[in-house]
């Protein structure tokens, strides 16, 4: 199952609820993660990317329809 939206920048995974929130968390410099990896985190703790992620939502029903990569805004 997908827990939550992650970036992915020299080995360390941001989270947060979506994509734009993390990118945009005032905390770090603006465009800090503009080149980091998108993905999400697996209710396992495992960092997967969006086709990944997409193929997981499907099959465990948290989204209905099969698509080849996932955001955010799909599965709230």
């Amino acid at each position: 199952m997908i827990k939550s939206a992650a970036i992915k920048k020299d080995g360390i995974i941001y989270v947060g609820k979506r994509h734009n929130n993390i990118l945009h968390d005032e905390s770090r410099p603006s465009g800090f993660l503009k080149d980091g990896t998108q993905g999400f985190i697996t209710d396992m703790g495992e960092f997967v990317t969006r086709e990944r992620a997409a193929r997981i939502a499907f099959n465990c029903g948290q989204i209905t329809t099969p698509k080849e990569m996932l955001f955010s805004e799909d599965i709230y």
